[in-house]
């Protein structure tokens, strides 16, 4: 950025503008301990000690994200030189810090920190000017003998100076640092507070007494009269302005106390409105800690409860999935039991049916077409190896077929049942045969045995009840049953 020409007054807040109002009032209490401390200074022979006679904020830069104020530090005497060095915002208060500077020696409010947030546009210009206001007081303050903490007697001010010299680029000899830059004439390499320094009286040190301590007052007091004492003139002109310059000196220090009993009221009051802010801040933060651990134990109580509800409403559902479940399982099982004794009551019914249309069809079969099927049955028990069963039921179809050749009439179906009578005789009497050999080889026991479980013919009452129940065919259906 460009230098500025002048500042302009930012905006300040309202807390700002009640401290600059306090500190204006103390302006002209400040004003006469700074002339105490230069006439002391005077007296004793001793003087400020310090290289800087002013130090101009001229600009800001911006260095990767850092504000760094550019500064302009003069000096005077034989050899003036100007020089700029960079300083950013923590170095100001490191500054303030390591010399406990306090604003109303200065005169000035030293810019807070902007937190987390960047210091830009109009705070930025309102920081500068603050700082430059600052840094005239604490300038001022050094050139008359203070250390910008001490109203009347500095403590520890060779290092403090030395630590306001280093800020603004000059080391312990007097050169200057090498981030200083000069600016204008360029000088020799000669220090450049060489002149200044050379002129410059020995600075102000309150040395430690031997006997006890006085009061600041006390001991300014003393050691203005003793100065006084011995430099008295001797003349009346010279004694009067003597005895002037001591009414002043006294009138000063009387403003000085009244002052320093002011700013002890007021930092006291400042004091006590701190603590009391501190501690009405601390009971809000542990009524906020407070209502925060209640709001902390609600929303627990509250997601406990939650979670309960749904646990419990999950349980509900699973119990009640359950219960569908078990009554859907139930509904199919009797679904299943229904259709099963449905079934089984269709497969009775259906093999009742079979049962009576097999005895209907039985009972409707003439004695040539029980004669026929049991022909048939004779076959399949030789077919499947039972020559015994199927021998015996060879000779009851024969005689089933005499009894019913005997009932025809028909000459025709006569010879055709006789045809089959011969055909199935035939084929008994190679069974027989068949079956004879096989016995014959295992011994005449077995052979007798098989001939004693022959089955004889059907007796006559057996024909006569089963001709009772049916009726004898026609000549056409006999034809039909008989093969030929």
């Amino acid at each position: 950025n460009d230098p500025q020409a002048g500042f302009v007054t930012a905006s300040l807040t309202g807390s700002q503008l009640r401290q600059m109002g306090r500190l204006r009032d103390g302006d002209a209490a400040r004003e006469r301990a700074r002339r105490v401390r230069s006439s002391v200074m005077g007296l004793v022979g001793s003087g400020g000690g310090v290289y800087v006679a002013s130090a101009q904020i001229v600009g800001y830069e911006d260095r990767g994200g850092t504000t760094f104020f550019r500064i302009h530090v003069k000096t005077e005497g034989e050899q003036p030189s100007t020089w700029e060095v960079s300083r950013r915002y923590n170095q100001f208060d490191n500054l303030r810090k390591e010399l406990g500077v306090v604003s109303h020696r200065v005169g000035s409010l030293f810019p807070h920190k902007t937190g987390m947030s960047a210091c830009t546009g109009e705070q930025l210009t309102q920081r500068m000017q603050l700082l430059q206001s600052w840094l005239n007081g604490l300038i001022t303050e050094f050139a008359t003998g203070g250390d910008g903490r001490h109203s009347i007697v500095p403590i520890n001010r060779t290092a403090k100076l030395q630590a306001l010299h280093r800020f603004f680029g000059i080391e312990l000899e007097g050169r200057l640092s090498s981030d200083a830059v000069l600016v204008g004439e360029v000088l020799a390499p000669a220090p450049v507070a060489t002149a200044v320094a050379a002129s410059a009286p020995p600075a102000f040190e309150v040395l430690s007494p031997t006997a006890p301590p006085l009061l600041p007052e006390q001991a300014l007091e003393t050691q203005a009269h003793n100065v006084a004492t011995e430099q008295a003139p001797q003349s009346g002109s010279l004694a009067n302005e003597y005895e002037r310059e001591q009414e002043q000196l006294q009138e000063d220090l009387e403003a000085v106390r009244r002052f320093e009993a002011e700013e002890a009221r007021r930092e006291m009051e400042r004091s006590e409105e701190e603590e009391a802010r501190l501690r009405e801040a601390r009971q809000k933060e542990e009524q906020a800690a407070v209502e925060a651990e209640a709001l902390r134990l609600k929303a627990e109580e509250e997601a406990e409860e939650q979670r309960a509800r749904v646990q419990q409403e999950k349980e509900e559902q699973e119990a009640a999935a359950a219960a569908e479940e078990a009554r859907l399982r139930a509904e199919r099982e009797e679904e299943e039991e229904r259709l099963k004794a449905e079934e089984e009551a269709a497969a009775a019914l259906r093999a009742a049916a079979e049962e009576e249309a097999r005895r209907k069809a039985e009972a409707e079969k003439s004695w040539l077409q029980k004669a026929v099927d049991l022909a048939q049955h004779a076959q399949d028990l030789e077919a499947a190896g039972q020559r015994q069963e199927a021998l015996q039921t060879f000779r009851n179809c024969v005689e089933l077929f005499v009894f019913v050749k005997k009932r025809e009439k028909s000459a025709r179906v006569q010879e055709m049942l006789q045809v089959r009578i011969d055909e199935l005789s035939q084929r008994a009497d190679r069974l027989w045969e068949s079956l004879a050999g096989g016995m014959l080889e295992e011994g005449d026991a077995a052979v007798s045995t098989t001939i004693g479980a022959i089955p004889a013919a059907p007796s006559e009452p057996v024909l006569q009840e089963a001709s009772a129940a049916s009726t004898v065919p026609c000549a056409e259906a006999t034809q039909e049953a008989v093969p030929s």
